[in-house]
């Protein structure tokens, strides 16, 4: 291997899949193996590109079943195939041939205008063949004229560094993905490849005569990369960027905030059952808004969507689970009685300084951020407003991030549930909402409501 390739992988290590040092990494290409099928020319130039990166079972030309059967003896492996305009059915007999086997078939062409990366073909994770031509079709995506052999030299060198990095773990491929790449001003455009309706690899088992929008999600994120293409441990630099997710906060530096005491509340009551209402004023007796008690308010919003912070509790743990401890789950407190010491009625609860900062400064009652709710505002001391900051996951578990946000978000009102029924309060959560309580809380493009929750005091759910 020459020297400056060894000199590249001493210095971005971080970045090729977690392996501990050169020679560890150099261990993991020397037991990968792949094949490159189709157009002659760029397919041996991928070949000579990743046997120069370390790949050394890399070769180039016809496969046939003995050699696809040798590729499966090594930990890592993949064939590539180049779409080659005097042979189309290069790619379906390709796939025929892996599939079986459990090798990934990943595709590779390109034009005089652009070129493509994916996606992979692998029976039981992907679409076929045969339904990518058909969307193609669909789409009016044209087969455009064949490439010119300069730009053969740069999908050469394009599809090298995506096998290297699939090869090595520094990346999980987008299996249903293609990329393709304008040759004119190197823009990038994402699309998906999911089975038509009908087909034999359609599993989803949705009808009509497209696929089904939930289905294709459904597909995106449930089918992972085989093993043999899942990715390495995290490069040290991405677990610190995750790290200061979960410590970062949107700052709301002119707005009034309250921290909240850190003693948490004994629990007098047993999970899932209410206790008897505490002693005081019903509504019949006392019309007007209370004020909640603060300490309660405070241990809710802890059990809820704070971090436990007691003595032996590591410094980021939590209550109830959330997704990579990110705290998915953001609260807005309402009340139309307010808060002591802060003004208006609004309040967003900050988990990380455990505190409550009030939006707005003058009051808005509950009334007009719930009436899009099926919840009796006139019955409730106060509500809680559940927000995902999708945002947050999805720089960390791309688009994963939308079902763990709910996931969390059904983990934290389940927590609510318990603890609020421990201290003899009763729960109802909205079974459907507007847009009102997004609007009203000025909810930013990657937030969204997962989920509100009346508190009434001493009345058993129904």
């Amino acid at each position: 291997m020459a020297k400056e390739v060894r000199d590249h992988y001493s210095r971005s290590l971080d970045g090729n899949g977690g392996h501990a040092s050169t020679p560890a990494l150099l261990d993991a290409l020397a037991a990968t193996a792949v094949h490159v099928t189709g157009r002659s020319a760029v397919a041996s130039a991928i070949a000579v590109d990743l046997r120069t990166c370390g790949v050394r079972a890399a070769a180039a030309g016809h496969l046939d079943g003995v050699t696809a059967t040798a590729l499966t003896r090594t930990e890592r492996h993949l064939v590539v195939v180049v779409e080659d305009a005097g042979d189309p059915e290069c790619p379906a007999r390709t796939a025929e041939l892996c599939g079986p086997l459990g090798i990934p078939v990943l595709r590779v062409a390109a034009s005089s205008t652009w070129f493509e990366i994916g996606p992979f073909f692998l029976t039981g994770f992907t679409a076929c063949p045969d339904c990518l031509n058909k969307g193609r079709v669909d789409a009016g995506w044209s087969s455009g004229e064949p490439g010119q052999p300069a730009a053969d030299v740069t999908l050469a060198g394009l599809v090298a560094s995506e096998v290297f990095a699939l090869l090595t773990g520094a990346t999980a491929p987008a299996m249903i993905g293609i990329t393709r790449i304008s040759q004119d001003d190197w823009t990038t455009e994402q699309h998906v490849v999911v089975p038509r309706p009908g087909c034999p690899c359609d599993d989803t088992g949705g009808g009509g005569p497209e696929p089904d929008p939930v289905d294709v999600h459904l597909r995106a994120v449930d089918h992972a990369a085989p093993a043999v293409l899942q990715g390495g441990p995290p490069p040290r630099s991405a677990r610190e960027r995750w790290a200061e997710l979960g410590r970062k906060r949107p700052a709301f530096h002119a707005y009034p905030s309250r921290t909240l005491t850190g003693e948490r509340l004994r629990l007098p009551g047993v999970f899932g059952e209410t206790t008897a209402p505490a002693p005081g004023p019903t509504r019949a007796s006392a019309p007007t808004p209370r004020s909640p008690d603060l300490a309660l308010v405070a241990d809710l919003l802890a059990r809820t969507a704070g971090r436990r912070g007691s003595p032996g509790d590591g410094a980021w743990q939590r209550w109830a689970p959330t997704g990579g401890q990110l705290g998915s789950v953001e609260i807005h407190l309402l009340t139309d009685a307010g808060v002591p010491g802060l003004p208006g009625s609004v309040f967003r609860y900050d988990d990380v300084a455990h505190a409550l900062i009030a939006l707005r400064a003058d009051p808005m009652p509950m009334a007009s951020i719930l009436a899009g709710t099926d919840l009796r505002v006139d019955e409730l001391e106060a509500a809680l407003v559940f927000t995902a900051a999708h945002g947050r996951v999805a720089a960390k578990y791309r688009d994963f991030a939308y079902r763990l946000t709910h996931l969390d978000a059904g983990c934290a009102a389940t927590q609510l549930d318990a603890v609020a029924r421990a201290h003899g309060l009763s729960v109802r959560f909205a079974t459907s909402w507007d847009a009102s309580p997004a609007e009203h809380l000025d909810l930013t493009d990657d937030q969204y409501v997962t989920a509100i929750a009346g508190l009434l005091r001493g009345e058993t759910c129904p």
